[in-house]
């Protein structure tokens, strides 16, 4: 710790005390930024500079701004109205100290962290996450909204904001930008799981009247039809789906479904016109066409008890392809566990104490958040060691990173960002919908999408939002989020 102190980083956080106690500290944009966007990166390089012992994360805001040249001082206004004109606005960042966001003073994290003050502190600064702004809604559907899954526009060839919802009414519905752009009636129940293909356009859909069935949506006659139909699988309500990673010129596609009852079960989508021919059929009415149309009949490849009580979500890992596939399954009996598909075993079980709700894994790794009914978000490493047989590899040793309680009712749904992997959101029964950077304990940012008294169901990111900023290098908002729930609206929401 030092006495003396850099005037100009000193009077940019507002400090006036000739006395007050310094630390050194280094300022490095975060890894990316200063390749994509030059007014990040400060012109004299990284040089250590002094600062206020107490200062926390605006404080340092302000510095960076004043070192980037990003002032609004009225007083500083050149006479040179194209010099005004170039000159930045500031913008709030943010910072990480040994690995996290600063989110207390500068000395009361280092000597939590145990680091060193005898030399200048390593600080990383990047642009904030904004907060979500709404920027439309649906009109009222006749009940409630339970799932959401983020499309490009133009049937998920990118291009667009569109969003595929599952509803309490047992219909499908394609939007885009909020817009309705087809809908079909899929089940006689409640549809509680959804997941969709995006490369083939291809949805799937359970429902608490046991029934499992697939649909594609063609973009140039805006309708969704029925694909095929799932039996002999399930004999409950099926609560979980998940469709395996693929391409557009994959041959095959892998289904997964778990039930209330625990129950899992594999299935191979039919694609093209060669699995039509070869698949066993049955008929069918279509919603808006009383005319009975013969639709493939799918069996499981596999099926068996997977877990004691409901599987609440499934999703494939990170490397998974449809030649050599693991599944992720969460479930009500507090347990998570990583299955080989090809040999339908279980190679690791991870037990909690708590009901797991909602869960997703991150979009790089097999790094997974949880959801619980007493309003918290875990962490959990899933990622196996190599080995043979069928020992449970990775069993042990396996980290759990707990964030404080933040929302006030049971967590109902929890996504990733598909492009940042330090980013997700939660949804909840309280209605608040909560964004968090995994470096912090704390939620970045929470906005009430449902008014007090409606719960908060289901969540999605916008499939084709990125990270962009203008020419003065503010953020466009381009990230955005869909909610639904129990007032029957979907809602969009930019950050």
């Amino acid at each position: 710790m030092a006495k003396s102190s850099v005037p100009d980083a000193q009077s940019s956080s507002g400090s006036d005390e000739e006395d007050a106690e310094q630390i050194r500290i280094t300022l490095t944009p975060a890894s990316g930024i200063e390749e994509t966007d030059l007014h990040w990166k400060l012109t004299g390089g990284v040089v250590p500079i002094t600062v206020p012992a107490d200062i926390r994360r605006r404080g340092l805001s302000v510095v960076v701004n004043h070192l980037l040249g990003r002032t609004a001082d009225s007083d500083e206004q050149s006479d040179d109205e194209e010099e005004t004109k170039e000159k930045l606005a500031p913008i709030p960042f943010d910072f990480l100290l040994n690995g996290r966001l600063l989110r207390m003073g500068l000395e009361t994290v280092a000597k939590r962290d145990g680091l060193s003050l005898e030399e200048a502190l390593e600080i990383v600064y990047f642009p904030a996450v904004s907060a979500p702004q709404g920027s439309g809604s649906s009109e009222e559907m006749p009940d409630w909204i339970s799932c959401l899954v983020g499309v490009g526009g133009n049937g998920g060839t990118g291009g667009g904001s569109g969003v595929c919802t599952g509803g309490y009414d047992g219909s499908i519905r394609w939007m885009e930008k909020c817009v309705e752009m087809a809908s079909v009636v899929a089940h006689a129940g409640p549809i509680k799981c959804l997941a969709v293909d995006v490369h083939s356009t291809t949805i799937a859909t359970g429902s608490i009247d046991q029934t499992l069935v697939t649909h594609t949506y063609n973009p140039q006659t805006r309708e969704l039809g029925l694909h095929a139909v799932y039996s002999g699988g399930h004999s409950n309500s099926i609560e979980s789906v998940a469709l395996a990673n693929t391409s557009s010129t994959s041959e095959k596609t892998l289904l997964a479904s778990g039930d209330w009852m625990g129950g899992l079960c594999l299935w191979e989508v039919p694609r093209g016109d060669t699995a039509a021919e070869s698949a066993p059929t049955k008929k069918a009415k279509t919603a808006t066409n009383s005319t009975a149309t013969a639709v493939r009949e799918v069996q499981p490849t596999a099926s068996w008890k997977a877990h004691a009580s409901s599987i609440s979500h499934l999703c494939y890992t990170h490397d998974s392809s449809p030649t050599s596939s693991k599944l992720i399954s969460s479930s009500w009996d507090h347990s998570l566990k990583v299955w080989d598909v090809e040999r339908q075993d279980c190679i690791l079980t991870l037990n909690g104490n708590r009901v797991v709700s909602a869960m997703d894994r991150c979009s790089n790794s097999d790094v997974v958040a949880t959801g619980h009914p007493d309003c918290t978000m875990r962490l959990w490493d899933m990622r196996t060691q190599s080995g043979g047989g069928g020992e449970k590899e990775g069993s042990t040793g396996v980290s759990e990173k707990t964030f404080r309680p933040s929302h006030k009712s049971w967590i109902s749904a929890l996504q990733w960002s598909p492009t940042d992997p330090f980013i997700l959101a939660t949804n909840s029964h309280d209605g608040i919908l909560k964004l968090w950077d995994i470096r912090s304990s704390v939620p970045l940012h929470s906005t009430r999408a449902h008014e007090k008294g409606e719960k908060g169901l289901c969540l999605a990111f916008d499939a084709s939002g990125s990270n962009t900023t203008d020419g003065d290098g503010e953020s466009k908002g381009t990230h955005g989020i869909y909610t639904g729930g129990s007032d029957c609206v979907v809602k969009h929401y930019r950050f």
